[in-house]
């Protein structure tokens, strides 16, 4: 938020219930903005179905902050001295899209009960 807000976006948190974190606006254009967190390098982050779905029916619009590198103290707390951001176009399709899992629906003939 703090990279576009630098820029001279206004931008507002409204994480809970979307697919994006944070929302951009800047001359009547509006970006999506998605953050990750991470205690590993960054090379790859988990995304859910809706963070997708959404980034792939707005490209061009959708924004992805990686913070990675990011070391917990004793308490849990975040080292606030820790961590790299970087700031990437978010395009599923333009990256390398790995699944991780899968919905399964019992057939009903399979039932045991």
């Amino acid at each position: 938020m703090a990279y576009l807000r630098d820029r001279g976006w206004i931008v507002r948190d409204v994480r809970f219930g979307n697919p994006y974190d944070a929302i951009a606006t800047k001359n009547g254009r509006t970006l999506w903005l998605e953050a990750k967190g991470t205690e590993t390098k960054g090379a790859a982050v988990i995304v859910s179905r809706r963070e997708v779905q959404w980034a792939r029916e707005h490209v061009g619009d959708c924004v992805l902050g990686i913070l990675s590198d990011v070391v917990f103290a004793p308490d849990g707390e975040v080292d606030p001295a820790s961590g790299k951001s970087r700031v990437f176009t978010w395009n599923p399709d333009g990256g390398a899209l790995s699944a991780r899992d899968f919905d399964f629906t019992p057939a009903e003939n399979d039932r045991q009960d």
